[in-house]
């Protein structure tokens, strides 16, 4: 009788094993051993983001320095201008200005020497041999001088 007890008891665990699986399964437990990798798992991301966000507080730290520094010299400029003095900077400091103020000239140039441009200005009662057509032409003749390109 041993026997049919001992059966009897293995299957009464059996279906208690089985209604503990399910109600594990029910309500989401893990293993151990899965706890073990969930928890590893977290650490590296944990370690991770802790290394991240150490690289951008460094980052973020000298970007301040940058930034402090910046102020400084803000401050000391105001300073100084509020005192009267201030920092010539030259025109031809910026060499792409320098070239658009220079092709600007020369195009108020050739605008100047062209006709009634204002560039070349002569009496108008000019007379040659005594000829105010002639002397109107030569008049004509230097003012269109200068303005072939």
């Amino acid at each position: 009788m041993e026997n049919a007890q001992l059966r009897g008891e293995l299957n009464q665990v059996r279906v208690e094993l089985t209604g503990l699986r399910a109600e594990m399964s029910r309500l989401g437990v893990l293993s151990a051993i899965e706890l073990e990798q969930h928890r590893v798992r977290l650490s590296r991301e944990i370690a991770d983001l802790t290394t991240k966000g150490e690289a951008e507080k460094a980052e973020l730290d000298r970007y301040l320095r940058g930034l402090r520094q910046q102020i400084v010299v803000t401050e000391e400029t105001a300073l100084l201008q509020e005192a009267g003095v201030y920092q010539y900077r030259h025109p031809l400091s910026d060499a792409v200005a320098y070239q658009s103020q220079l092709s600007r000239l020369q195009d108020q140039i050739k605008a100047m020497t062209r006709k009634d441009g204002g560039a070349v200005k002569a009496a108008t009662g000019w007379t040659v041999n005594g000829s105010a057509a002639e002397g109107r032409v030569m008049l004509r003749d230097f003012s269109e001088g200068g303005s072939k390109d």
